[in-house]
Formats: C-alpha cells, sequence, structure tokens
C-alpha cells in the first residue's frame, strides 16, 4: 500500500517557510489518499498552518488545500 503524508505549511512574514507536523495516510492510491485528505478536519492540523499539501511516497504533490478554507487550492 503506498504512503501518503498530510503535511502542513506555514509561512512567515519575512518570507520565510517551516513544515511543522505531517500525518501519514493509508492509501491504496491517489483518489483514495485525496478523500481521506478531504475529511481530515485541516482547520485544528496545527495552529496557524495556511496551507496542507497531501504527498505520496515520491514526494509529489498529489493535492495542496487551504486550511483557511479547508477546500482543494
Amino acid at each position: 500500500m503506498p504512503a501518503y503524508r498530510l503535511m502542513s505549511t506555514r509561512h512567515h512574514p519575512d518570507g520565510s517557510v517551516e513544515t511543522p507536523s505531517a500525518v501519514e495516510l493509508a492509501a491504496c492510491d491517489d483518489h483514495d489518499a485525496d478523500e481521506q485528505a478531504r475529511r481530515y478536519p485541516l482547520e485544528d492540523f496545527v495552529e496557524g498552518a495556511d496551507y496542507a499539501w497531501l504527498v505520496d511516497e515520491r514526494g509529489s504533490v498529489v493535492c495542496a488545500f487551504a486550511v483557511a478554507v479547508g477546500r482543494c487550492a
């Protein structure tokens, strides 16, 4: 089963970006991982995070979510 990670990013006024946390998702494919990520409570993911990224086992971005509004970017 492929490994997927839902990772958050936090952008700072000075232009720096940090990735404070990641959640492992057990999904059988990109579609399943995307569905799981959409059900995840993104607004509670990480305080101050502005985006969440669904990343596959190769490190490729499958989808990006705007945390504040909880919709696909």
